[in-house]
Order: C-alpha cells, then structure tokens, then sequence
C-alpha cells in the first residue's frame, strides 16, 4: 500500500510539473483576471500607502514584479484559507472569484517551482571552523601544527554549533590570517627525492634532528626492549631532548635481574635462554649471550667476579653488578653518538676499544710551605 502510495504522489508530482502554465499565459491571466480581483478586494488595506501588516500588494503591477516575491503569494495563500483575507468587515470575494484567484496563485507557483528545480536558494560562504581547519591540517601533514591558534574566537549560531554557515563570519582579517597561517604551514614543508614530507620544524637543523631521533629510536628499541616509536618525535617536542641523551646501551638491570633468578634453571640448560628471554620480555639474542656468561667455566679475570655475583648474589644487587659494568664500560671502550657515527671528524664505529694502560704518567705534588730537609715521596700501585 505504500509503495502504491508513493508511486502515486510520483506520478501526481511529476504531471503537474509538466503540466505548468507557461509564464506567457500567467502573465497575461494576471493582467485579465488577477488585477482587477487585487484592486477590488486587496489594495484597501495592502495598497503602496496603507502597507496593513506590513503586505503592499499595489507594487505588484505585472508578472514581472510578482516573479520577484513568490514568498509574498504563499502568504496571500495561507492568509486566505485560514479566512484572514479579506477582513470579514471588507467585501467577499465569491466562490467563482476566489477559485479564480487562488487557482492562478497556485498555477504560478507551480511554474516558479518548476523554473527554480535544483536551485537550492541562497547558499551562504561556508568555511571551516578553527578546530576542524586545526585537524584537518594535523591529518594532512601527520605533525601536530596548530595554525589557527591567531584566529578570533568562533562565533556560535542560533542553534549553538559553532559549524554552521551563518556563524562562519569571514573578514578582510581574517583572510589575511588564512594567509598567514598557510605560509606557516608551508615553512614545515621538508622536500625530499620521494616527494615532500612535514615535519614539526622549521629549518634545516629541525629536520637532521627529527632523523636523528628516528635512528635513536631504532637503537632503544633494540637495546632497552621497548623504545619510542618513530611517531612520537611528529607530536611530541620534548622526545627529542630525550632521545639525543640515548647512547644506545643496554640497560643491564632487567638482563641481570633476570639471570639471577633463573640462573639454576639456564645453569641446567642454557638452551632455553631465549623462551626465558620472551617471558621477561627481553632481547632473545642479547640474553643468550650473557647467559653464556653464567655457565662459562673459565671467563677472563675481568668478567669472572661478575659471573660469581650472578651465580651467588641476590636479584636485589642487579643495579649495583650493572653500575660495576658500566665503569668497567667506561674505562675500556669510547661510545660515538647515535647518528653522528662515520660522518667527518667522527668515529667510525659506535663502539671503540680504549686501552687503559700507559707507558708513562706525570704526578705533581705539592711540597708544603713548612717542609725542611729530605722529603719522602711514597707511591703505591694496585690491580684494576
């Protein structure tokens, strides 16, 4: 039955629109019929002069003008049927009359409506709103730029959305601001051999930096076992700082802590080093090498006191076993920079052996103002 219906109305809508008056017999209807009616039973009250409600009918002498308000004759419609026009007091216009005047009143909306099809009126200037101009510049270039932090405050419509086309307010300034904002924009702009890439910075240190830090992130990632990821740098500043003070080095508290209390279990069988590693969600293959510190039967004399505090000491010591390695570390190899390593005055590898010993040393030492005759000088000398 609907879907009856429906067809119906089509159809029904579709015949009147291809049944509208032609505008030449509007026009001359409305000088035969309608003006005469109009001078009869309307300009009393809606002349030029009287304007009662605020309707002047006598301005609308041709077809012409009428085609400039339809929104008036819809009026004069509804007007009319709710029995408001004419004023009970004021002639009537007769059943032949009226049917006359609403019946060309009706035809000539049907061919305004007809001639307007897909005319959606009066489209407003419509922008974006400053939040949605903000993430839309954000998801564009992925790096979390703020270029409507100038813009004045957006004006909410009647209705309380600040996203509607009437509130989207549009002055010289703040085209001005647009402009500037695009240029900001376009300064984070980094052109590559690929094609073109944003970053949070503006000059040319800005973006070795942000490199710099991806690589940094690779090393963290692979060493502490967990690490930023390559985004954070794009939405967060201060990584950066964070990650140019990162060596790369492990960090040997987990991977210590970790031996220490299966160390009865790997002592028995190494080979399940890595499924340890994976439960205490370490790095697979840098645990298996220290694992091979725990069980080795004869180490060098430098790593056999830290094999003997991992078979005997207490998981609680690992901070204080990893601060005696890192000395050693310290003493014995030099660390380069991340992202610095085989550029020009640097290192070519990120670590470097540095021996300790000498061949020679020079000591002062003060002689007090007070000393008289021989002075003794002992010296005294120890193993690492």
């Amino acid at each position: 039955m609907r879907l009856s219906v429906s067809i119906t109305a089509l159809f029904i809508g579709t015949f009147i629109c291809v049944a509208a008056v032609p505008f030449p017999k509007l026009s001359a209807d409305y000088q035969k019929a309608m003006l005469p009616l109009l001078k009869k039973f309307c300009l009393n009250c809606h002349s030029t002069e009287e304007q009662e409600g605020e309707l002047d009918l006598e301005r609308f002498s041709s077809l012409e003008s009428v085609r400039k308000a339809p929104k008036v004759w819809v009026k004069v419609v509804e007007m009319m049927e709710d029995g408001e026009m004419p004023p009970k007091k004021e002639a009537q216009l007769s059943t032949a009359e009226r049917k006359r005047f609403l019946g060309w009143i009706g035809d000539y909306l049907d061919a305004e409506a007809l001639a307007n099809a897909g005319d959606p009126g009066r489209v407003v200037l419509r922008r974006l709103s400053n939040a949605e101009y903000t993430y839309t510049i954000q998801d564009l270039t992925r790096v979390k730029l703020t270029p409507a932090r100038e813009f004045p405050v957006d004006g909410a419509a009647g209705e309380g959305f600040m996203n509607v086309g009437d509130a989207m307010a549009m002055s010289p300034a703040l085209v001005q601001k647009y402009l500037d904002a695009a240029k900001e924009v376009a300064s984070h702009a980094v052109l590559t051999p690929k094609g073109i890439r944003f970053s949070l910075g503006t000059s040319r240190r800005d973006w070795a930096d942000e490199l710099l830090f991806k690589i940094r992130t690779i090393y963290a990632r692979h060493t502490s076992g967990t690490g930023a990821t390559d985004e954070v740098y794009a939405w967060d500043p201060g990584a950066l700082d964070r990650a140019m003070n990162t060596s790369g080095r492990v960090d040997l508290k987990p991977y210590i802590a970790a031996l220490m209390i299966h160390r009865d279990r790997l002592r028995k069988d190494p080979a399940i080093a890595a499924t340890v590693a994976r439960e205490a969600k370490l790095n697979p293959k840098y645990f298996q090498k220290l694992t091979g510190l725990l069980v080795a039967d004869k180490p060098s004399l430098l790593l056999r006191r830290v094999r003997d505090d991992l078979r005997t000491g207490d998981p609680a010591e690992a901070p204080r076993i990893a601060a005696d390695i890192a000395q050693w570390q310290g003493r014995l190899w030099s660390f380069g920079q991340v992202g610095q390593i085989g550029r020009e005055g640097r290192p070519d590898a990120w670590m470097n052996a540095v021996n300790p010993q000498s061949l020679q040393q020079e000591l002062q030492l003060k002689i007090p103002s007070d000393a008289k005759g021989e002075i003794s000088v002992f010296l005294a000398a120890g193993d690492g």
